[in-house]
């Protein structure tokens, strides 16, 4: 028994003799980590690296003027925040005038600052930001995003019911978002979505009435509060009646008949998405797919829902689009 008892006395100073020693690496580990870290700022300091230091890039050949302060706004955790924190200034490719060298398209990158500088000036930033850029570009800022590790460059997908507001007194929208013309009289009234809509947003309209089948319009517009002739802004693109399709507020030629777009008809659906450079409209009755194309970039934060009314009693409600449906546009 005594022995058996001595043995396991000597089993357990053994155990903690091993806790000790690992518990001694263990602190040592740490103070190496806590001098290596030290080094690091001591280096940083000497040289004279500050987040207000103003760097100049080398970026695919076009050169960029940038606080560091602006780029250390990226995750810490990203390769972007480390690539700037100032440890590895001495080891990042660097051209024949030692500016630091980023193999990545000028305009790629300056998307990304964009948003970046954005974060300085918001008073609660969102580091979770969807990033939007020209379709051609898509692939590399992906890339690029994940190589980082910074913002989300995929657009989301959004389906919400798209509130709207009467730009006149001849239209009207109920508490179902149905807009009728009100007008004792046929005359044109604009209506526009109440908030801005962003790319890859999606809705739906259904036309309840329609007088003779005659002449409704439905599209987007950057103007908040357009005219009666609303159609006709610059900034409008849509799909009217009389075969009639508007680009930048310009009517296209009846001729070409524009895919095959006749007009719309009592009864008609239709899903619609916006994208960076697209607008898009799926026809239920037509069965086909219609694309307006060139959507100014500069516009992209700009964007309502559109519609413009002609006939007295003319009803259309705006939907929220079924999975399937927005299956069909995509």
């Amino acid at each position: 028994m005594s022995q058996k008892l001595s043995s396991l006395v000597t089993a357990i100073g053994e155990t903690l003799t091993q806790e000790k020693e690992a518990l001694i690496n263990g602190q040592e580990e740490l103070r190496q980590e806590r001098e290596k870290l030290q080094a690091e700022i001591d280096a940083m300091t000497k040289d004279g690296i500050a987040e207000d230091e103003i760097l100049e890039l080398n970026v695919g050949g076009e050169t960029l003027m940038v606080k560091r302060s602006t780029l250390l706004l990226a995750p810490e955790e990203g390769h972007l925040n480390a690539m700037f924190s100032g440890r590895w200034d001495n080891s990042l490719s660097r051209d024949t005038k030692d500016r630091i060298f980023l193999n990545i398209t000028p305009y790629v990158f300056r998307v990304i600052l964009s948003n970046l500088r954005a974060l300085q000036l918001e008073d609660m930033p969102n580091k979770g930001r969807n990033l939007k850029i020209k379709p051609e570009f898509e692939r590399e800022l992906n890339a690029v995003c994940k190589y980082f590790g910074i913002f989300d460059p995929q657009t989301p997908t959004l389906i919400n019911l798209i509130a709207m507001k009467a730009c006149c007194c001849h239209n009207s929208v109920d508490d179902k978002n149905v807009v009728t013309h009100t007008a004792t009289s046929n005359a044109h009234a604009a209506v526009v979505s109440k908030e801005k809509i962003e790319d890859g947003t999606y809705w739906k309209i259904k036309i309840l009435t329609l007088k003779k089948n005659n002449w409704i319009y439905a599209g987007i517009v950057a103007d908040e509060t357009p005219v009666a002739l609303s159609y006709c802004d610059s900034t409008s693109f849509g799909w009217a009646g009389n075969k009639q399709v508007y680009s930048k507020g310009t009517k296209g030629s009846n001729s070409s008949n524009h895919e095959g777009w006749n007009g719309w008809n009592s009864g008609d659906e239709a899903i619609f998405k916006l994208e960076t450079t697209n607008l898009k409209m799926y026809h239920k009755r037509l069965n086909k797919l219609f694309t307006l194309p060139s959507l100014p970039i500069e516009m992209a934060t700009s964007w309502r829902m559109h519609l413009n009314l002609y006939s007295t009693g003319d009803k259309v409600e705006i939907l929220i689009p079924t999975d399937e449906e927005v299956s069909l546009i995509d």
